[in-house]
């Protein structure tokens, strides 16, 4: 965890401009006290994250990009302030309130009257937005993206020096007696992305990733015996172990998000769906209310925490509705009562590993379809919407009874629901969201037992962001999820990996 935290203050100083000194209303600050705010919030997300492989380049790109295009404050919208992420619902209502009051700003040094902006606010912000007279409607054409698009390529590979048992060498009679005592590939971890972008608008890109222990060649698997060959059943393939690609499309004309390939999606405050990177518990104790991010592209190579397929996003600045459909294979560990039938699955394998036969032989064992939509209303004060999704595999789940995973999901589908809310009265941000899981079906019964896998569960978020001062903010919140509540995709403020 904590080379994940020196890795993210590296790539703040290298993409960091010049130090600059800057006065407003008297203060003098530099660009190395906006960058230690913003390494303090990556910091708190990295300490949260329980998840090695999470990709931390979209945090970088939208503070980059907004960096090259910085936001007019006279002709914004408050969806992207809240996409910059830097300031909250209560900051952005006020500013709108003081321009629609006095008229334009007429520079970024007003912003000291404005409630709410106080020097260290105002401090962080100030690398990402300017202060113009002029509307600037952007041109964005297919020629134009063309040739102002960026293109990036990461190749990155790496090897732990140290002798590991599992590389070490092994006689035929040793391999057969314990097969998964030793990788099957080579010792090297090795990642590979392109990715094509224009902005914030298009994004297109194809990433590869093989772990160490992972064979790359086929060929070059050091146990060529007949019983491995048997082991795998034939499911080791030549090149990268992961592969993920995308293609992404945002705010031109009527699409507000087309997703084809692999992508996120991110709903209400996570209870219904939220894949990819959230805030939770840190001590940025403030930062407890999710801003629903909608459909985004995928470039990591978490192997689990993404969909597949396609997603739309279409309507107007205040009512948009979204769609979308996944189908993948994941892995799994599968009961086999013989050699050909398949009559279950004891769990869900997220590793992502795949160097020893046991593993090879859990790759892609079932799949995974996923489809739903969510609609949303928003305006500058309140915003509401709703979510629905339909989780269904093809080979039912049936955990081995234990005390830790009495509670989880069994079956082989699940329906979600969610309703969300933000409201802003005065200094008051209330938000929250209801979620309901059914199950009605979990192992070809009809069980309704409340606390067995079957039945309907609840689960409940609701907070409150209060702003008693320009100097200090209290912070509320309730959650209350019950113990036959199950959501396959969620991502919600809990105090564990997953709200239950």
């Amino acid at each position: 965890m904590n080379m994940k935290i020196i890795i993210l203050g590296l790539a703040l100083l290298l993409s960091s401009s010049p130090l600059f000194w800057r006065g407003v209303g008297g203060e003098v600050f530099g660009q190395d006290s906006i960058d230690n705010s913003i390494q303090q919030k990556l910091e708190n997300l990295a300490e949260n994250s329980r998840n090695e492989e999470e990709d931390y380049s979209e945090l970088f790109r939208t503070l980059d990009f907004y960096k090259k295009h910085p936001i007019n404050l006279n002709n914004t919208r408050s969806i992207q302030l809240t996409e910059l992420g830097l300031l909250d619902d209560i900051q952005i209502e006020s500013l709108f309130s003081h321009i629609e009051k006095n008229g334009k700003l007429l520079s970024v040094y007003e912003l000291q009257s404005i409630d709410g902006f106080v020097i260290p606010t105002i401090e962080k912000i100030l690398p990402y937005v300017k202060v113009a007279d002029l509307t600037e409607e952007p041109h964005t054409t297919l020629k134009e993206i063309i040739k102002n698009g960026d293109h990036e390529l990461i190749l990155r590979g790496q090897q732990v020096l140290e002798n590991q048992k599992g590389f070490s060498s092994i006689d035929s009679a040793g391999i057969s007696n314990s097969p998964n005592s030793r990788y099957m590939g080579s010792p090297q971890k090795i990642y590979s992305r392109y990715r094509f972008s224009y902005g914030k608008n298009v994004s297109a890109g194809v990433t590869g990733e093989k772990d160490a222990g992972e064979l790359f060649f086929n060929q070059n698997n050091k146990y060529n015996y007949l019983y491995y060959d048997s082991l795998m059943k034939g499911k080791q393939k030549t090149g990268f172990d992961f592969y993920s690609a995308h293609f992404f499309i945002k705010n031109i004309r009527f699409v507000k998000a087309l997703a084809i390939g692999d992508y996120q999606a991110g709903f209400g405050q996570g209870l219904t769906t939220w894949s990819g990177l959230a805030y939770g518990k840190s001590s940025d104790a403030i930062n407890i209310k999710r801003i629903s991010p909608g459909i985004r592209p995928y470039a990591s190579v978490d192997e689990n925490r993404f969909m597949r397929g396609f997603a739309l996003t279409s309507g107007t600045d205040q009512f948009q509705g979204t769609g979308f459909f996944s189908r993948k294979k994941m892995d799994a560990n599968i009961i086999y009562p013989d050699s050909s039938t398949m009559d279950g699955v004891y769990s869900l394998q997220t590793t992502g590993l795949h160097s020893t036969p046991s593993e090879i032989i859990d790759k892609d064992a079932i799949t995974k379809t996923v489809f739903g939509g969510n609609i949303s209303y928003r305006k500058r004060k309140y915003s509401f919407g709703l979510t629905g999704m339909h989780t269904l595999f093809d080979a039912a789940l049936n955990h081995s009874p234990s005390s830790y995973n009495q509670f989880e999901f069994s079956g082989k589908q699940l329906t979600n629901f969610g309703s969300d809310y933000s409201l802003l009265f005065h200094n008051f941000n209330f938000f929250g969201e209801l979620a309901v899981s059914t199950n009605p079906d979990p192992k070809g019964g009809n069980t309704k037992a409340p606390f067995r896998a079957g039945g309907y569960g609840y689960a409940f978020l609701n907070g409150c962001i209060v702003s008693l001062d320009p100097k200090l903010s209290l912070a509320l919140l309730h959650r209350n999820y019950q113990r036959n509540f199950r959501s396959l995709s969620a991502n919600a403020f809990s105090e564990s990996t997953k709200p239950a």
